[in-house]
């Protein structure tokens, strides 16, 4: 399936899934709930999701690096600071956190769009992305893989 690599911008992708989960609520409502906790949660996860998304592309742009998703060559420098320091992906995880919280706003289980979302992007965008760094950074990348987690690490070293 190596013809799904990198094929589809991150940002379209959520739009997407996003729209989904929207469509889905709104027409299979099987399951619901409607606590306020549930409400209050999803829009922190959320919340989290868009500092974390912004962090990650301010961090770029002021490192004078490409978020162009669809190809790393263009990337000039490997950013490991501010919230790169937990992942190495704080933008998808940043999409992925929306999505997650949304679900939890729509309160049935349209939220595993949100898991097929990142396992979509796991597979299709990072994987190939990682392949791509490498080349492009060696063992500086390498090292940094080792002390961070693809989508999340916690470590007070």
């Amino acid at each position: 399936m190596y013809y799904l690599e990198r094929k589809i911008p991150p940002l379209f992708l959520f739009i997407i899934f996003l729209a989904g989960m929207t469509i889905y609520s709104r027409n299979f409502e099987y399951i619901t709930y409607s606590i306020s906790l549930f409400t209050f949660i999803g829009a922190l996860v959320i919340a989290i999701g868009v500092l974390i998304l912004l962090n990650g592309v301010y961090l770029f742009k002021i490192n004078n690096t490409s978020v162009n998703p669809i190809s790393s060559k263009e990337n000039t420098r490997l950013v490991t600071s501010g919230f790169y320091k937990f992942s190495r992906n704080p933008m998808y995880l940043g999409f992925f956190l929306v999505l997650f919280g949304y679900g939890l706003l729509c309160g049935n289980e349209s939220i595993t769009f949100s898991l097929l979302f990142g396992i979509y992007l796991n597979e299709f965008q990072i994987k190939p992305e990682e392949k791509e760094l490498d080349e492009i950074f060696g063992e500086e990348y390498s090292k940094y893989k080792k002390n961070v987690g693809r989508w999340f690490s916690f470590s007070l070293n």
